[in-house]
């Protein structure tokens, strides 16, 4: 795990705040990849409702940006993308 990475995880505030179902699916999004207009079209919400969702785990996370969060949510461990690689 890169330098950066473990920094970011040793400084996650909250492992594993409580999610209500739209945070979650974003935090999933996120953590695959897609992009808010993507995570948006999935779960038929709008993009700033993503965005939202986003800045409220960044909160709880107690992280500065989506990089972070993405490190803190996934424990250090990202979880593989569902979408094709061809």
């Amino acid at each position: 795990m890169p330098d950066a990475s473990r920094r970011s995880l040793r400084s996650c505030k909250h492992k594993s705040p409580n999610k209500s179902d739209g945070k979650r699916s974003v935090r999933d999004g996120l953590l695959r990849g897609r992009t808010h207009k993507e995570i948006a079209k999935m779960l038929r919400i709008s993009q700033f409702t993503v965005r939202t969702y986003q800045e409220r785990l960044m909160e709880k996370f107690e992280v500065a940006n989506r990089t972070e969060l993405i490190v803190c949510a996934s424990g250090g461990h990202v979880p593989k993308d569902g979408r094709s690689s061809q």
